[in-house]
């Protein structure tokens, strides 16, 4: 009604509009899978399904069912990637990620990689023209045969940067960083975030990543984070993390600081039925 049309732009996710991207693109997926399945093609597990009544209420608004395609087009994958990172709160994607919620999605992020590391070649090394451009190939460039990162490219490229992606090999997944973390606060009282081990790889960077990532989330509650930047860390994650009595998410920035302290003396009161804090904390101490 407000836009006269029902042709939802993928990723969507505003006030008014929460998810309705995602939701949208479910959509699609179910009703090309009643199309395949009609058609005696197998089905992955749990996929998406629809039924011709809901299918017949989308058509009433000239729903755009949009094309069925095997290969994901740069914006179709950067619309995924963004509903996977709202979800679970990394890009850190699996290489051979194919679902109904995400399409092809790990091997657009391996295409997306290979891509970034030719941007990042020599140009003595390539020599080649741009046949891994984000854009495919170009004519003009092959001609010359030499490497060209267009504008578009480094479009991409800084999109792809401000949700955090991860261009680097494969890392291992956030259980596994985490129960490494517990391994080394055993006999250690703090990781320094320069911690790079045979035994512990990067996990001082995982650490800082983590404490980043908490700041945006603290940023987006208080209304000042800019709304392109989707870094965050899970309620779910963060109190893994605040399990362990050693951990601490470092120097906080005033902004964020004042608010979260005020909010917890909030809820202090709200228990205690007083702000008193020294009087507890001392028969606390004393017991």
């Amino acid at each position: 009604e407000e836009f006269g049309h029902a042709n939802v732009r993928l990723g969507l996710d505003t006030d008014k509009y929460p998810r309705l991207g995602n939701w949208v693109l479910h959509q699609r997926q179910a009703y090309h899978n009643e199309q395949k399945r009609m058609e005696g093609i197998p089905l992955g597990r749990n996929p998406d399904r629809i039924s011709q009544e809901r299918i017949e209420k989308l058509n009433a608004l000239n729903f755009r069912w949009g094309k069925r395609r095997t290969t994901t087009k740069w914006e179709d994958g950067y619309a995924l990637l963004l509903a996977y990172i709202n979800e679970n709160g990394d890009s850190h994607v699996p290489r051979n990620l194919d679902t109904d919620a995400y399409p092809n999605l790990g091997k657009w992020v391996v295409s997306q990689r290979n891509k970034y590391r030719f941007a990042k070649m020599p140009a003595e090394v390539v020599g080649q023209g741009n046949a891994h451009s984000f854009n495919g190939p170009s004519s003009s460039s092959r001609k010359k045969g030499r490497k060209v990162v267009s504008e578009d490219d480094k479009d991409k490229i800084a999109q792809l940067d401000a949700v955090g992606f991860d261009w680097g090999r494969w890392t291992p997944h956030w259980d596994e960083r985490f129960a490494s973390l517990k391994r080394y606060l055993r006999g250690n009282t703090r990781v320094n975030e320069s911690l790079d081990t045979e035994a512990y790889p990067k996990l001082g960077l995982w650490v800082k990543k983590q404490r980043e990532n908490y700041r945006c989330t603290k940023l987006r509650e208080l209304g000042l984070l800019p709304e392109h930047n989707l870094r965050n860390l899970s309620g779910t994650r963060i109190a893994k993390l605040e399990s362990i009595r050693q951990w601490d998410w470092g120097d906080l920035p005033k902004e964020i600081e004042w608010p979260m302290y005020l909010q917890e003396l909030k809820d202090f009161v709200a228990e205690h039925g007083h702000a008193n804090v020294d009087r507890v904390l001392a028969t606390a101490h004393n017991t």
